[in-house]
């Protein structure tokens, strides 16, 4: 079963994403893709799973520290692996003082977003 993009107001932008997402063929409803290996969030080869573009910073905001701190996020680029069949979200994530902490990977056409948190953060 398709599902929609949750946060999105504008039709043809909710097209565009619908179109992306049932385009891609590891469109997942899981907090994992079942293709993925290596460290969740931290691995390129196995990124956290998002319902839209829109959907990145969502999930970057519901993570804390594991002190329970707030992190700040800036998106450095995109890229792709062998394994993970549509483009992947690179993000370097920082402490709310600005100190560089590591690199969160996002995979942006997934049925659903992750209600897992990397090793080292957790959801709030």
């Amino acid at each position: 079963m398709k599902k929609t993009v949750k946060h999105i107001k504008d039709k043809n932008l909710l097209q565009i994403f619908k179109l992306l997402i049932n385009k891609n063929p590891q469109a997942c409803e899981t907090n994992e893709i079942p293709q993925g290996f290596g460290e969740f969030g931290l691995s390129v080869t196995n990124p956290i799973p998002v319902n839209s573009i829109l959907e990145n910073d969502y999930y970057l905001s519901s993570l804390r520290l594991a002190d329970g701190s707030k992190i700040k996020w800036k998106r450095i680029g995109s890229t792709y692996t062998n394994n993970i069949n549509s483009c992947i979200d690179i993000y370097e994530i920082f402490s709310n003082k600005g100190v560089p902490i590591t690199y969160l990977y996002i995979s942006s056409y997934h049925l659903k977003t992750s209600e897992k948190a990397p090793k080292g953060f957790k959801k709030i």
